[in-house]
């Protein structure tokens, strides 16, 4: 179903739940949800995320600009190299869920 069928401003209290489709959305994908877990704890630098999720700069590039313009990390420059952490609070807490769910 395309959230444009549904009346998202009549139904009173449901107002966020496209955002909610839209995180779903974001963490349906096995490697955005990998980088979320791993900088749910810590900020990294873009090669060591590449090095722990196995993924080459360009893929990397990609999933985290997806990531950055839905505003679920933020990044910070040292010097030459970037480094990126969690920044949404829903996400954090979605997560901290998940891990507690199915993580050690």
């Amino acid at each position: 179903m395309d959230k444009k069928d549904i009346a998202w401003d009549q139904m009173e209290g449901f107002e966020g739940l496209p955002n909610a489709v839209q995180l779903l959305k974001m963490l349906s994908n096995p490697h955005r949800l990998a980088i979320l877990c791993l900088l749910s704890d810590t900020e990294w630098s873009v090669n060591e995320i590449a090095s722990k999720i196995d993924l080459n700069q360009s893929a990397l590039s990609q999933h985290l600009s997806k990531l950055k313009a839905d505003r679920l990390v933020q990044f910070r420059r040292e010097h030459n190299k970037l480094y990126y952490s969690l920044s949404s609070p829903q996400a954090k807490s979605l997560i901290a869920t998940l891990k507690k769910l199915y993580c050690k």
